[in-house]
């Protein structure tokens, strides 16, 4: 008995134990009961102690021979199965160990707490940590470790059923690594699906098996998947669109439980942000730009039987691998070949997306943290390369919706990531469409730079390449209609929405667009958002900003070409080099500086001009609407309407002036009438501009606005009063007999440089009593004028002007366009204007006996 109890041959046994298996014997009722001794008795063995061959035959010495034989076949028995039993044991905690060792191995063992019980949670925890490397169960750095004989002190107390149930709480997490590897294989687009689907079911079942997959970089492996699949420029075959739908389906079964806030690994909070680009810096990092879709050659089609002999392929064509993100993930799927596959996956993204809208309490979306938003916007750029944005304007539709439910929870990190990549100028390109610009073909693949406008635009509004596009970008609005035009101002507006940004953060992203104001005006969709920003307090503060940007571009251009180096002789009397010295570069700043003040004036007021007429001319708008933004427009008018208006009408070269600007001085001296009451002069100048922009005048008329020669201009000054009179005596005298000039060229000077006379053709005379006698003067009459004026001292009448006495002269000075210098003669008065730098005869009276009577000329400019 006792040889049997000692397996071991350690010289004892337990008294324990032989208590037990006597008083299983005596509990055993086919069998008479035994006298077990005093000593052995279960209830008065406080505590487990040796017994050797000495003491148990002390014990056993009442028992008989047969009495011991069945005893000894008893402990035989309980021996048998308890080696039966522990060798159970040692198979399920050994294969326990080896499984937590693999996980171990690739430290994925702390993905294990919550599947096992709390005492092997709180083991596993105190073994977190750097594994030595000299054996697979060496100790940590606290010296515990993960030895058999360390398990076997764990499950002292679990028998092998409690650890076979442990043990199979482990097999989802090592069946996810072996489908995991399989995967990094490859294989049949079949095979893929499959593994993939595999991999996503068990992602879904337990948080902590997404935990583990994030880990080993199942994000990054499934987004190559999504790539790997629509690299072919071939038609893919028929799983190849489910391999992309059951690698995004993974991403997002990953992605939903929202490790990214409360995961308690850190391994898998760093993957989870670098998936996610939680880091991103929209203001360090340049906005993305798309690449052109790969095409595979011919030759390479053959060998396309597996993803895997694709990934290969998609390295030569693309480049170095870049890390795969979300965004990655996004830009596979919105750049995919087929159009079908394009819109099942961007629906795909919304729906996903649009689940955390139904919950009470709306959640940030995870698009909103990286590059997402700015490669959306990069698709939705018309302006952009064909190779690169969306062509279907249905997708377009599509793109707008999910963008704008990714930006309704981002906050001010989406609004910086929205002007990271010109979101306004991009919404401003879809707005545009095709309704004006100028069309290019497909086979161009980029905007090509043109300092030209096309004849039908205004000049100094655009830059040439903002009205470039594709008419293939176009082709659905046939049958589908302009929805993504529709659909992207009513985004505008919701983006002024106190729901999302408001008025003030929506003219932040105004302010820091470029040619918005000029596409919001040509929209009639947009009229309600245009108000908002007409009303805006920092609207000016728009206008500057725009009128500023024309203006450096403008002054760019033109001294770029009279500084450049490579000219073979410089324009300017300056030597390249010797801009080195201060003195030379302050003189070129502060040109430049007084250019481009200029400039900006001039390209605000061409801008209010041009949002005026393109609102004049708006279809299907309410004509109150109308008037409300133009009254709008009008408050925001410099006090240099009327002089840039009548200095470019009374320039030297009128005649072509008129013929070029005539519509852009138009629109800004009728939107001048909107502020206030205006002098006649104004309304007069606005009907001279109207006929101008209108066809040219009859044959028999004279034409006023007809181009004179430089040397014909010269001969005739106008700089000083007694200039002008001398250039009329001169001008009349020669009507008489024409030498150098006929006398149509010098009617044509006189009404329209020294005389003021506003409309744009008159009647010819024939003689010069006719002129004469329509003028109401003569010879005699201009040389005592000319003597009057000599009376006066020279700088009296120069400018800037200072009241002066003389009895038969005067001065009205006004701060403004114009002055106006009246002087008496035998009872008849003529009046002088001086306005753009030079000097102009009145001849304006069309219902008087005389255009140069002057009564009313002072009511007429409004000069009090």
């Amino acid at each position: 008995i006792f040889d049997v109890l000692d397996q071991k041959q350690r010289g004892f046994v337990s008294k324990v134990e032989l208590s037990h298996i006597l008083d299983a014997m005596q509990a055993d009722a086919g069998r008479h009961r035994l006298s077990i001794p005093e000593g052995l008795s279960p209830r008065k063995i406080l505590r487990d102690c040796r017994v050797n061959l000495q003491d148990m035959t002390g014990f056993l010495e009442e028992l008989t021979v047969a009495d011991l034989e069945d005893v000894k076949w008893f402990a035989e028995s309980v021996v048998k199965v308890e080696t039966e039993l522990r060798d159970l044991w040692v198979d399920a905690l050994r294969r326990w160990r080896e499984d937590l060792l693999r996980l171990q191995s690739r430290e994925l063992h702390q993905y294990l707490l919550n599947s096992q019980p709390k005492a092997v949670s709180r083991w596993l925890q105190l073994r977190d940590g750097a594994v030595g490397a000299n054996s697979p169960g060496g100790g940590t750095a606290s010296g515990l470790g993960f030895s058999l004989h360390e398990v076997e002190t764990l499950f002292a107390a679990n028998t092998a059923e409690e650890i076979n149930s442990y043990q199979q709480q482990m097999e989802p997490f090592l069946q996810a690594l072996d489908i995991r590897r399989q995967l990094e294989f490859g294989g049949s687009n079949d095979q893929v699906k499959v593994l993939l689907q595999q991999l996503s079911d068990l992602a879904e079942s337990n948080r902590d098996l997404a935990c583990l997959l994030i880990h080993e970089d199942s994000l990054g492996m499934a987004c190559g998947f999504t790539k790997t699949a629509i690299t072919v420029s071939e038609p893919s075959p028929p799983m190849s669109s489910e391999v992309i739908l059951e690698a995004s389906k993974l991403i997002m079964t990953l992605l939903s439980h929202s490790l990214h806030l409360n995961c308690e690994h850190p391994k898998c909070t760093a993957m989870l942000c670098s998936f996610l680009e939680t880091d991103y810096d929209p203001d360090a990092v340049e906005a993305p730009v798309l690449s052109p879709l790969p095409r595979i050659s011919s030759r390479d089609r053959c060998s396309l039987g597996s993803v895997g002999g694709r990934a290969s392929i998609l390295v030569a064509a693309a480049g170095p691998r870049k890390p795969q993100t979300i965004s990655t993930w996004v830009e596979n799927l919105v750049t995919t070949e087929y159009d079908l596959d394009r819109g099942d996956f961007v629906d795909k993204l919304i729906k996903y997306d649009e689940q955390r809208l139904r919950s009470e309490e709306v959640s940030e979306s995870l698009f909103s943290h990286g590059r997402t938003i700015p490669l959306l916007l990069g698709r939705l750029n018309l302006s952009s390369p064909l190779s690169t944005h969306e062509r279907r304007t249905p997708l377009r539709t599509h793109l707008l919706k999910f963008l704008l439910n990714i930006l309704s929870s981002s906050g001010d990190r989406g609004r910086r990531l929205f002007r990271s990549a010109k979101g306004m100028q991009v919404l401003s390109t879809i707005l545009r469409g095709d309704s004006w610009g100028e069309p290019l073909d497909e086979a161009s693949q980029d905007f090509e730079e043109t300092a030209e406008l096309p004849p039908s635009e205004w000049q100094g509004v655009y830059d040439a390449k903002d009205l470039r596009y594709y008419p293939c970008d176009f082709v659905d609005d046939k049958f589908y209609g302009p929805k993504d035009r529709v659909l992207a101002a009513a985004f505008l507006e919701y983006l002024c929405s106190e729901e999302l940004w408001g008025e003030d953060q929506l003219m932040e992203e105004v302010l820091a667009s470029k040619g918005l104001l000029q596409v919001l005006c040509r929209v009639p969709s947009c009229q309600n958002l245009l108000r908002v920003i007409l009303r805006h307090r920092r609207f000016g503060e728009t206008l500057e900003r725009s009128a500023s940007m024309l203006a450096e571009r403008f002054v760019e251009g033109q001294l770029r070409p009279l500084l450049s180096p490579s000219l073979p002789r410089l324009s300017v009397p300056f030597s390249f080099g010797g801009f080195s010295t201060p003195e030379h570069r302050e003189a070129l700043q502060a040109f430049h500086r007084a250019y481009m003040e200029a400039e900006t004036k001039n390209s605000r007021m061409r801008i209010l001009s041009f949002m005026y007429h393109h609102l004049q001319n708006a279809q299907g708008v309410d004509q109150e609407d109308v008037d409300e933004l133009s009254r709008l427009l009008a408050a925001h008018l410099p006090p240099e309407v009327l002089p840039v208006a009548m200095a470019v009408f009374l320039a030297q070269e009128a005649g072509a002036a008129a013929r070029t600007e005539c519509l852009y001085l138009l629109r800004l001296v009728q939107l001048y009438q909107l502020r206030s009451t205006v002098p006649n002069f104004v309304v007069e100048l606005e009907g001279r501009l109207r006929s101008l922009s209108q066809e040219a005048p009859s044959s028999e008329a004279l034409s006023l606005t007809a181009s004179l020669s430089s040397s014909l201009v010269k001969r005739f000054p106008r700089s000083t009063p007694c200039e002008l009179v001398q250039s009329l005596i001169t001008l009349l005298r020669e009507f008489t007999e024409p030498v150098k000039a006929t006398r149509q060229e010098l009617q044509i000077l006189a009404f329209s440089r020294l005389c003021f006379y506003l409309p744009p053709q008159k009647t010819s005379q024939d003689s010069a009593a006719a002129l004469w006698a329509e003028l109401g003067l003569s010879d005699r009459k201009l040389r005592k004028v000319q003597e009057t004026l000599l009376q006066i001292p020279a700088q009296m009448l120069e400018a800037p002007f200072t009241d002066f006495s003389h009895p038969n002269c005067c001065m009205l000075h006004r701060d403004g366009y114009l002055s106006l210098l009246q002087l008496t003669l035998d009872e008849q008065m003529l009046a002088f204007i001086y306005c753009g730098g030079a000097w102009m005869l009145w001849a304006n009276s069309l219902n008087t006996s005389a255009l140069t009577e002057c009564s009313k000329v002072p009511s007429y400019f409004g000069v009090a």
